[in-house]
């Protein structure tokens, strides 16, 4: 099945389109997503003296760069350091926010001259849409007590969790551990990072992006001694005499010897082990689920804010890695594709699906090509790839892929719109 895109294009008349475009600019987009102000950077400051206020815009010049790409790499550029020395040129606004953790420096940039700097740069752009979050984090204190974090927990490392969370541009939520959550999932459950049972427990919250993690103090309790060196030449050379009639008597307890093969640790297991015991007083094991899989690692660090801000930076340039997109050094190597889109059988839904596509940061521009029905055909102007788009659209369910009887999706880039 292919969908049938016919000559007729009668609502591509001036005036329509100017009709369509300004619906659009009305239409809101929902779905598992959420819009997050990538233009605002935040830095505590001691006055708002004009040397201070210069240097805070620079520093958080720096953070609307870093969330708008998605990687902190960006700022080895040559071309953003350039941008950080001109930082008042990038500047919309600002303000002083007075806080409990002291006087904040808020300042707001300009979206389009920053998206343009990275593009040309060829750096990341990640748009922003975001894919909301819901962490599920068991906790075992040093009572030997466990239990999963939720927002009604009073912690100061979970201000640290959302702070770093917003600095990046993460949207990251709690369970809320009531009756309900108790019943779907347990503190063994999060504690071993089971993936199947984090997406049982997670349903309820319509989110398709997950982190699963336990916390807890780093030490090793039993640190088994390695046989020295000698005792292991002197294992291997009784192995090696076996079968010259003065090998030991098996039957004879006292006269075996542990192989070498057959000891508690490698050298290799021994080091690494220590490497970990010395790596931070906690440690943070963590799951990433999301559609493309699960990945899985380890952090750590001298105290839980640490940690916390670790993860959520580990995490924000996992997403990246998926959504922003690497623009292409020449035009030519820009991709243009069309789309088509069934269930547009308003002028509203016309304008909400032009508007939607338009937003989307992977597009440069659309046009609408051909109408046949309520089915649209739409040339886009990628700034990425194809697979760009798809990572993109499924951040959302306002574009679903049409299947087949098998419901296997089709060849090309057919959607239904989901108003």
């Amino acid at each position: 099945m292919k969908w049938s895109t016919g000559k007729r294009a009668g609502i591509r008349t001036g005036a329509l389109w100017l009709v369509l475009m300004a619906l659009a600019s009305l239409s809101e987009v929902a779905g598992a997503a959420k819009m997050v102000d990538t233009t605002v950077g935040r830095v505590t400051v001691e006055n708002q003296s004009q040397s201070v206020q210069q240097s805070a815009r620079r520093e958080a010049l720096a953070q609307v760069l870093v969330k708008m790409s998605g990687n902190p790499s960006v700022l080895e550029s040559s071309d953003v350091t350039a941008a950080l020395r001109r930082s008042q040129a990038y500047l919309r606004s600002y303000r002083f926010e007075d806080k409990d953790q002291g006087l904040i420096y808020v300042a707001t940039f300009d979206e389009q001259a920053l998206s343009s700097l990275l593009r040309n740069a060829a750096l990341p752009v990640w748009g922003n849409r975001r894919p909301q979050t819901l962490l599920w984090l068991a906790v075992k204190e040093d009572s030997g007590k466990r239990y999963i974090l939720d927002d009604a927990q009073p912690r100061e490392w979970v201000d640290t969790l959302f702070d770093t969370a917003q600095r990046r541009g993460v949207p990251v939520s709690l369970p809320l551990m009531d009756l309900q959550d108790n019943q779907t999932i347990s503190i063994y459950d999060v504690w071993g990072r089971f993936a199947d049972a984090l997406r049982n427990a997670s349903e309820r919250y319509g989110t398709d992006n997950i982190i699963g993690a336990r916390l807890y103090r780093n030490t090793v309790s039993k640190m088994p001694a390695l046989p020295s060196l000698q005792d292991v030449e002197q294992t291997e050379d009784q192995d090696g005499q076996a079968g010259d009639g003065n090998s030991p008597d098996p039957s004879d307890k006292d006269s075996q010897q542990t192989p070498a093969s057959s000891l508690p640790f490698t050298s290799e297991e021994f080091t690494s082990l220590k490497e970990r015991a010395a790596a931070g007083e906690y440690a943070l094991d963590w799951i990433f689920v999301s559609n493309q899989g699960p990945v899985a690692g380890s952090l750590f660090g001298d105290n839980p804010e640490m940690l916390m801000e670790k993860l959520m930076n580990t995490y924000a340039t996992y997403l990246a890695s998926q959504f922003a997109i690497v623009p292409s050094m020449s035009s030519e190597q820009s991709q243009r594709i069309e789309i088509s889109v069934a269930n547009l059988d308003s002028l509203e839904k016309y304008a909400h699906a032009t508007g939607y596509l338009s937003s989307l940061s992977v597009v440069e521009y659309v046009s609408l090509s051909q109408q046949n029905g309520s089915v649209a055909t739409f040339t886009l102007q990628l700034i990425g790839t194809g697979q760009d788009l798809r990572n993109t659209i499924s951040l959302e369910s306002r574009l679903q892929p049409v299947a087949d009887a098998f419901g296997q999706p089709l060849q090309g880039y057919n959607f239904y719109w989901n108003e």
